[in-house]
């Protein structure tokens, strides 16, 4: 016994922090560094084949989103139907006076300003009138319909809480603004300053002061105000 117990003393002495193999085996120093050596190795390989892989997969992520973007058709904003441009000879301040076919003078005064909306789709018409002594906002935004080859317009009255429909047309110098049972037509002088004409009811319809009137438009210069 005492010399079972010397030599499990020496194996133990010679072999210091050794360890067991999967067999149970002891495993000296030298093949205990090169066992984990190897198993480092193993795990080093596997982690460049996952960043390999990982690389390839990024790779192809690109190559398809470069595909897409080729295959996206660039947006070109919508621009503005030609035809709008007829309306730009109103852009700009204007003083008004008139009077009804039943008055002898003015008695009817105000003003308007016409601008365009961001985008030139619409084109804004802000005004005030005095009619008779009874002071009127207004506010219209004018559109083109290019199906109908008109102009419709929203009109929001200060008057009222309903909206109203009416109708832009200009060929050449005249104008035409309708709505309500009734129609302006008027004249643009050859400079474009004045714009000169009257409102008369529609065929059938009853003539009052408010759709029977006269009216002359001044484009007011720039720094001045609309009235006096």
């Amino acid at each position: 016994m005492g010399e079972t117990n010397g030599k499990y003393a020496l194996r133990e002495e010679m072999t210091g922090s050794a360890e067991h193999n999967s067999s149970g085996r002891f495993l000296s120093p030298v093949a205990l560094a090169s066992h984990v050596s190897k198993s480092e190795e193993g795990v080093l390989l596997d982690f460049q084949e996952t960043t390999h892989w990982q690389r390839k997969q990024r790779n192809h992520e690109k190559e398809i989103l470069m595909t897409e973007s080729e295959k996206t058709v660039p947006m070109h904003p919508p621009t503005p139907d030609p035809a709008l441009g007829r309306l730009e000879r109103l852009v700009g301040t204007w003083k008004l006076t008139g009077r009804t076919l039943s008055s002898p003078e003015n008695n009817i005064t105000g003003w308007t300003t016409f601008e365009w909306m961001a985008g030139k789709f619409f084109l804004k018409a802000v005004g005030e009138i005095t009619f008779q002594g009874t002071r009127m906002h207004s506010l219209e935004i004018i559109a083109y319909d290019p199906e109908r080859k008109r102009f419709p317009a929203s009109v929001y009255s200060s008057m009222s809480g309903t909206i109203f429909s009416y109708e832009w047309e200009i060929q050449g110098n005249t104008v035409i603004h309708a709505g309500l049972g009734a129609t302006y037509t008027g004249t643009f002088s050859e400079d474009g300053k004045r714009l000169i004409g009257g409102w008369r009811p529609d065929e059938g319809r009853a003539s009052t002061d408010e759709n029977s009137y006269d009216a002359t438009m001044i484009r007011v210069e720039d720094g001045k105000e609309p009235l006096d």
